[in-house]
């Protein structure tokens, strides 16, 4: 079985590129990080998620290269803006562990388009503060 599962769009399933928002430019990082105030551990641990659905908290660490306090702070922020889901795995020698996953790229691009909306009129309120003086 091949790593890539996508298969033509004419009636395929979809690639894991277009399943998760991909954000490999600087320009969509700057996008991301502004809408969903988001720092750079956040954005690394979300790139090595699109690159690797249902890696746990270890895992990321060791590919993020950050201690796995960082990446679960990361993980928090991530989930509370929806961009990432997590769910609990049980261990076959018992217990159980959770694995995380970033959110499909519907809804991530409507999460996206509401945090710059949210974002804009922060914006503008900001502004007219500044350039209408208050009475």
């Amino acid at each position: 079985m091949s790593g890539n599962t996508a298969e033509s769009p004419a009636g395929g399933f979809p690639s894991r590129e277009e399943r998760t928002v991909v954000s490999v430019s600087p320009e969509v990082d700057d996008v991301l990080s502004v809408a969903f105030d988001l720092g750079t551990h956040d954005l690394r641990v979300y790139h090595a998620l699109i690159d690797r659905p249902s890696a746990t908290t270890h895992e990321l660490a060791e590919v993020v290269g950050i201690d796995r306090s960082n990446v679960n702070r990361s993980l928090g922020r991530l989930r509370e803006r929806d961009l990432v889901r997590r769910r609990q795995r049980l261990l076959q020698e018992g217990g159980h562990c959770y694995v995380y996953t970033a959110t499909e790229i519907e809804e991530a691009r409507e999460l996206l388009r509401d945090g710059l909306d949210a974002w804009t009129e922060r914006a503008r309120d900001e502004l007219r503060g500044v350039l209408v003086p208050e009475p």
